[in-house]
């Protein structure tokens, strides 16, 4: 945009520049630049004037007063180091080309409501980024967290398609009593091992085949 203002100011000023220079005379703030200062920032009331000068007798018009133009642009951007120098405007309001010394001094100006406004601008939207980056993160979240639950139920149903385990019943053990066959019985007495001995006596004989009557 700059650049844009500066091409506009070439086309309806550039012709008249060395005219100007012939016929009025140096203005108070070019001899100031000329002096030493080669950048110069005035605050008035409702905007701030930056003045530059760049001199070079290799340069024509042109050039020149792109390069002031240029330096502006410099001082311009450290005195607002926040903003953004493409979004500024910037308006050219006095160009001084002097082609016997060869130098092009500028005066361009930054309204003071303009930089306000930028400045709000720049928060709103500073807002509206922090605004959209917490609904972005909430609607992730949310994605997660129905992402989650959808795990989680489809885990669920695989477990109900799992048969369970099939408890398998003990098979039943039948006693089948044993008969069991005596050689001898004891309607005398006691039985011990494979014959009978007196009731009042102790068997010390293995179990045999002899049973009592």
């Amino acid at each position: 945009m700059t650049r844009v203002l500066y091409l506009f100011f070439i086309l309806i000023f550039g012709t008249s520049c060395t005219h100007q220079a012939v016929k009025n005379p140096i203005p108070e703030w070019v001899t100031q630049l000329r002096g030493g200062d080669s950048s110069l920032r005035l605050d008035i009331s409702d905007k701030y004037l930056f003045r530059t000068n760049y001199q070079d007798k290799n340069y024509d018009k042109e050039e020149l007063c792109s390069r002031a133009f240029e330096m502006n642009k410099r001082y311009i951007q450290s005195s607002f180091p926040d903003l953004e120098l493409t979004r500024i405007p910037i308006t050219v309001e006095v160009l001084f080309h002097d082609a016997q010394v060869g130098d092009c001094s500028t005066t361009v100006s930054v309204t003071k409501q303009s930089i306000e406004n930028l400045r709000k601008q720049i928060a709103e939207e500073k807002k509206q980024a922090e605004l959209s980056n917490q609904k972005e993160q909430k609607e992730k979240a949310e994605l997660e967290r129905l992402k989650i639950k959808q795990e989680k139920r489809q885990a669920q149903n695989e477990s109900k398609r799992v048969p369970q385990s099939i408890v398998v019943p003990r098979k039943t053990i039948k006693y089948v009593p044993v008969i069991n066959s005596c050689c001898r019985y004891c309607s005398k007495g006691k039985a011990c091992g494979d014959g009978c001995i007196s009731i009042n006596k102790m068997c010390r004989r293995p179990r045999g085949c002899a049973c009592d009557s």
